[in-house]
């Protein structure tokens, strides 16, 4: 049940993504590359 509820407190806002990678972001650009962050 542990899992369950880490996976649910994982997604920070409704207004998320999902990148080719599985992961999620924020509608953002920034957030969406994460890879060219700093760039």
């Amino acid at each position: 049940m542990d899992k369950k509820e880490k996976r649910i407190k994982q997604i920070p806002s409704p207004i998320l993504g999902k990148d080719d990678e599985g992961n999620f972001y924020i509608g953002d650009e920034s957030a969406a590359n994460p890879d060219i962050d700093e760039n």
